[in-house]
């Protein structure tokens, strides 16, 4: 499964070109992921049921699901995200008399 997120405006029109499909339909999809910011094929309301499925076939959304979060005594925050690769990230906030600092690790 590839990122549908990897795909460049050009690659996503030539890909839907190619299958037969209308060039604002990649207008269409592009909208959706870039000004909607939508995290699912399905939320793309105006795109047909057809392209959408032709998407799946090889494209997914990459999402964060929140693995563990912890809080320390001083107020530091540590959050674990686990990616659908299965590689995780920890963000940790740090909290200081002159704001806050994120560090985030993969």
């Amino acid at each position: 499964m590839k990122l549908i997120y990897d795909l460049t405006y050009d690659n996503l029109l030539d890909l839907l070109l190619k299958e037969g499909y209308k060039k604002y339909r990649a207008n269409q999809i592009w909208d959706w992921l870039y000004n909607k910011k939508v995290t699912s094929f399905e939320m793309m309301s105006n795109v047909p049921g057809e392209i959408i499925e032709f998407l799946e076939k090889d494209y997914q959304f990459q999402t964060l699901d929140v693995v563990t979060t912890s809080i320390s005594s001083d107020g530091t925050k540590k959050i674990l995200y686990g990616l659908s690769d299965n590689n995780l990230i920890e963000a940790v906030v740090m909290k200081h008399h002159y704001g806050n600092s994120i560090c985030i690790t993969t």
